[in-house]
């Protein structure tokens, strides 16, 4: 069934490209330097903390925002933004939309 769906995509995927726009992610100059698309990246070597990687890993599996993830974490939501501003500025990206899509060109390890 997969490869019928495949198939179909790609005869259809030079007319139907204008519903996939292509995101171009600026990302401030002062931001880690990532590898190649596709690689793995280690959290734990960004300088992120315990509290950091859990809400980023958070974010990407999920689609709660920033008050679900302080009551699974018993914080306050602020405390959630304010890490996460911190997370932004460390991967150069303005919000958590820009984040999950840089992200998802990597495997991601805790």
């Amino acid at each position: 069934m997969f490869s019928v769906f495949y198939c179909l995509y790609d005869l259809l995927k030079d007319s139907i490209s204008y519903l996939l726009p292509q995101v171009e992610i600026v990302r401030s100059e002062n931001s880690i330097k990532l590898p190649e698309p596709g690689s793995t990246i280690h959290l734990s070597t960004y300088e992120l903390t315990k509290r950091q990687i859990l809400f980023v890993l958070n974010t990407l599996e999920t689609s709660a925002n920033y008050i679900e993830i302080s009551k699974q974490y018993n914080l306050s939501p602020s405390t959630v933004k304010k890490d996460m501003a911190q997370v932004y500025k460390i991967f150069g990206v303005r919000n958590r939309e820009l984040l999950r899509i840089l992200l998802l060109q990597y495997k991601i390890k805790p």
